[in-house]
C-alpha cells in the first residue's frame, strides 16, 4: 500500500477514535451531570420536606403551650379568688365570688387535651425521620394521664360545687365560699395540675429542640443544646436518652405502672390456655 495512503487510513482511524472517544465521553459527561442533577433536585426536595416538617411542628407545639398556658392561669386565678372568699367569707361578704366557671375550666382542659392530642399524632407520623421520636409520644401521654385523672376525678367532685353557676336567668345562682380547708385542697389538685401542664410545656420546648437539630442540622454550623431542668426530679427528653427515659417513664410513673398492668392482664388473657382433655 501506497505510503501516503497508508498516512490517510491511519489519520482517518486516528479521527474516527478521537471522535468515538470524545462521543463517549460527552455522554459520560451527560449521564453524571443528569446524576447530580437528579441528587440536587432530590436534596432540594428533602430540605423543602424538613422545613415544612419542623414548620408544622412549630405552629402544633405553640399551640400546646399556649393551651398549658391558659389553664394554668385560670386554675391560678381560682385558687387564688377561692382562698380570698373563704378568708374574708364572714368579715366581708361584699368579696365578689371567683370568676371561675366549672364549664369553662372543662372547655380550657379539653383545648389543652387536643393540642397534646395534636402533638402526639404530629410524633407519630415523623417516625421515619428517627423512630427514637416515640419518646415524646411516652412524655406526652404521661402528661394527658395525670391531668385527665385529676380533672375528671377529684377535681370535679371538689371544684364544681364551691365555685359559682351561671343562671341562665341571669346571674348567679345563690353562692356561698367553701371553707378555707375545702379552698385550701382545691389549691392543692390546682398545683398538681399547673404542675403536669409544666411538664407538657418542657416537653413541647424539648421535642422542637430535637427537630431542629434532625431536620435543619445539616444547614447550620451548631446544634441547639437540650433543655437542663432545675428541678433533679424533673427529665429533659432528648433522643441520645431516648431509650432510658422509656424506662424511667414506664418505671416511676402512674402511667407507666398502669400501663405495664393492662399489658401483663391482655397477655394473661391471651395466653394459650391447657387443653382440659390432656
Amino acid at each position: 500500500m501506497d505510503s501516503t495512503l497508508k498516512a490517510g487510513v491511519l489519520q482517518g482511524a486516528a479521527t474516527i477514535l478521537a471522535a468515538a472517544f470524545g462521543f463517549g465521553g460527552v455522554i459520560v459527561t451527560i449521564i453524571l451531570q443528569g446524576r447530580q442533577s437528579r441528587r440536587a433536585v432530590a436534596e432540594n426536595e428533602r430540605s423543602r420536606i424538613r422545613a415544612a416538617m419542623y414548620e408544622d411542628a412549630v405552629g402544633i407545639c405553640r399551640d400546646l403551650t399556649d393551651a398549658s398556658i391558659e389553664l394554668s392561669n385560670d386554675l391560678r386565678i381560682m385558687s387564688m379568688q377561692l382562698l380570698a372568699a373563704s378568708r374574708t367569707a364572714e368579715s366581708n361578704p361584699e368579696v365578689p365570688p371567683p370568676a371561675a366557671r366549672f364549664p369553662a375550666l372543662l372547655a380550657r382542659y379539653s383545648a389543652f387535651s387536643d393540642a397534646a392530642i395534636k402533638a402526639i399524632t404530629l410524633i407519630e407520623t415523623r417516625r421515619i425521620v428517627d423512630p427514637r421520636l416515640i419518646v415524646f409520644r411516652t412524655a406526652l401521654s404521661t402528661v394527658l394521664h395525670d391531668t385527665r385523672k385529676i380533672i375528671h376525678g377529684d377535681f370535679a367532685t371538689w371544684v364544681m360545687p364551691n365555685i359559682p353557676t351561671d343562671n341562665p336567668a341571669g346571674g348567679i345562682f345563690p353562692y356561698q365560699p367553701p371553707i378555707l380547708s375545702r379552698s385550701e385542697k382545691i389549691g392543692q389538685l390546682c398545683d398538681q395540675v399547673i404542675d403536669s401542664l409544666g411538664d407538657a410545656t418542657a416537653y413541647a420546648e424539648d421535642l422542637l429542640v430535637a427537630l431542629q437539630n434532625l431536620l435543619l442540622g445539616d444547614l447550620f454550623p451548631t446544634l441547639v443544646p437540650p433543655r437542663q431542668p432545675i428541678d433533679p426530679a424533673k427529665r429533659a427528653v432528648t433522643l441520645d436518652q431516648a431509650d432510658a427515659l422509656e424506662t424511667w417513664f414506664r418505671t416511676t410513673t402512674t402511667w407507666g405502672r398502669e400501663m405495664a398492668q393492662i399489658e401483663a392482664d391482655a397477655v394473661t388473657r391471651f395466653a394459650p390456655q391447657p387443653d382440659a382433655r390432656a
